[in-house]
């Protein structure tokens, strides 16, 4: 009975130690197991955390975006109502502008005979004023022009309008010339009288007769041939 037994009991022995080598092997299959999920759980953990500041981040930056948001708006609002503003002026303005030049138009239709009287007088005198210039210039070089004629030649007054008109003057500025040259008449006579006196054979009367008709006066004449002896 006793022999029986032992094996019994050996067999007995061998099966407890295997179940409990398995059952400590499932133990240790299941401690590694916990500690790997503990260790994602603790990373997910982690990464939730992150996540949670990331958030925290982005919530406060989204406010801080809100606010200038707001303050832009609010900036927009009132730039918005100065536009309506000054549009609401400039229509206003652009009314007026646009009365004003139609009165413009009309006061402008009405004065346009007034206008035109107005400039043909204007370039009447513009051309009185130019044709006076002109004159005068062409008055002076005709001045000029006849000191130097008498200056060379004896010539009555007459006799220096004609030569002056011959040199292309016009009767007004030869006249001007005549008048303002300084000639002393009965002086140009006596010197005409001298030039006429060396022809043999002249008498008074006909040296006088001459003298008239170099366009001498009488008594210029009378005065050049007295100068001249006769």
């Amino acid at each position: 009975m006793k022999r029986k037994f032992v094996p019994m009991l050996l067999i007995l022995i061998v099966i407890v130690v295997i179940l409990t080598f398995m059952d400590y092997r499932e133990s240790a299959q299941n401690a590694a197991e916990t500690e790997a999920s503990r260790t994602e759980l603790s990373a997910a953990h982690d990464a939730l955390e992150r996540l949670r500041d990331e958030y925290v981040s982005l919530e406060d930056e989204s406010d801080s975006r809100q606010q200038e948001y707001d303050a832009l708006k609010t900036e927009y609002d009132s730039l918005e109502e100065d536009y309506d503003s000054l549009k609401a002026d400039y229509e206003s303005l652009q009314e007026q502008y646009d009365s004003l030049e139609s009165e413009y138009n009309s006061y402008k239709e009405k004065m346009q005979p007034y206008e035109e009287t107005a400039d043909a007088a204007e370039n009447a005198e513009k051309q009185r004023e130019t044709a006076a210039k002109t004159a005068v210039e062409e008055q002076q070089k005709a001045l000029a022009a006849a000191k130097d004629y008498l200056d060379a030649v004896p010539l009555s007054y007459s006799g220096l309008i004609n030569q002056l008109e011959y040199e292309g003057f016009s009767e007004e500025a030869a006249v001007f010339a005549a008048d303002l040259c300084g000639a002393d008449w009965n002086e140009q006579a006596a010197r005409q009288a001298e030039i006429l006196s060396d022809f043999p054979g002249c008498s008074r009367s006909e040296l006088i007769r001459d003298l008239e008709n170099a366009g001498f006066t009488e008594e210029q004449a009378e005065y050049g041939a007295a100068a001249a002896g006769y």
